[in-house]
């Protein structure tokens, strides 16, 4: 059975998913009692969902993390994945399933709080459902559970932003500072907006700088440093953001009326 089970991952990481069920149902046939199996098998069948928006993909997960929950009744990966399947089924199939995604999401985090995975996909599911406040503590959740996590840090950032909680956002920057992060154009560019809305433009400019410096092609910065350096009177600059942009998307009418 393990041998099968093998077998399945490595199909399934090359990409041949169809492949890797074959050996994955063959595992699960020499020993059904093994869970572990099936949530391995699910993560070929998520493929196969998010490639072909096909239902009957999730109804093989429904089922196969139905028969875990009756192996294991607190087995959060069974869970989890059921709240998968109705929030895809919200996203792709426009059914009403997103406050049953909230429900099994809740049951996969009381199986087990330190999964910050599970928080971001509440996260999601909470935001979908305009549950804004709720989606936030989500977050914030997910942080404490997986301190330093960048790609949370920035999601948090963006719904701090977009909710102009600005002493949150403060306090979460200040956090970054005490910390050590990989460089990241994306909080790099947040702050930079942040800094901006306090009116300190010399120091937005410098951080939108820095996330170019990152990544040249992250477009929201490229709009957002070329904005500011037009309205700070940074000529030299502009001009070769502008040429930079335009590189990047050359159909783009205002960066031309502006390098004009």
């Amino acid at each position: 059975a393990d041998t099968y089970m093998e077998m399945g991952r490595r199909y399934t990481n090359a990409n041949q998913l169809e492949t890797g069920l074959t050996y994955y149902n063959k595992s699960i046939s020499y020993n059904p009692f093994e869970a572990n199996y099936r949530d391995m098998m699910n993560t070929a069948l998520f493929s196969l969902a998010f490639k072909t928006k096909d239902k009957v993909w999730l109804e093989q997960i429904a089922d196969s993390a139905s028969r875990n929950l009756e192996l294991i009744s607190q087995h959060y990966l069974g869970f989890y994945a059921l709240g998968n399947v109705c929030y895809l089924l919200a996203q792709d199939h426009g059914e009403n399933t997103l406050d049953t995604a909230i429900e099994y999401y809740k049951k996969a985090i009381a199986s087990d709080p330190f999964q910050p995975d599970i928080y971001h996909h509440l996260a999601m599911a909470y935001g979908r459902n305009g549950m804004v406040k709720e989606g936030t503590e989500a977050l914030e959740n997910a942080l404490i559970n997986r301190p330093g996590d960048i790609s949370l840090i920035d999601k948090l950032a963006q719904v701090y932003l977009q909710q102009n909680q600005m002493d949150k956002l403060q306090e979460l920057f200040e956090y970054t500072e005490s910390i050590t992060l990989p460089p990241s154009a994306s909080l790099s560019n947040l702050r930079g907006v942040y800094l901006g809305k306090l009116g300190k433009n010399e120091e937005a400019f410098a951080e939108f700088t820095k996330a170019v410096e990152i990544d040249s092609t992250y477009p929201a910065t490229l709009g957002n440093i070329i904005s500011l350096g037009i309205f700070l009177n940074k000529i030299d600059e502009t001009i070769k953001h502008l040429n930079l942009a335009l590189k990047l998307n050359p159909n783009n009418t205002e960066y031309r009326k502006n390098l004009g």
